[in-house]
């Protein structure tokens, strides 16, 4: 774990440890997803390619995609600050 904290990875020890349960959870809506949550409290959880017998890369996929657009804070956006 310290390997991470030195390469500057913004995940503490509970979510490294937890990764692979909260892949599944945030997949399974009707599991056990409270830890997930807590962890991540803006996580979406859903069946996301609708077939829910198993985990599939379209379903990391547009979780990953989802999460991109929870990361970005429109009221501290500055556009002309940025304009190039």
């Amino acid at each position: 774990m310290e390997a991470n904290r030195a390469a500057g990875v913004p995940y503490d020890d509970a979510m490294i440890e937890n990764a692979v349960v909260d892949m599944v959870a945030q997949a399974n809506p009707d599991g056990d997803y409270d830890g997930l949550l807590e962890r991540y409290p803006k996580a979406q959880v859903r069946n996301y390619d609708g077939d829910a017998s198993k985990l599939t890369e379209m379903d990391a996929v547009v979780a990953y995609l989802q999460m991109l657009g929870t990361l970005v804070e429109f009221a501290n956006y500055d556009a002309e600050a940025n304009a190039r």
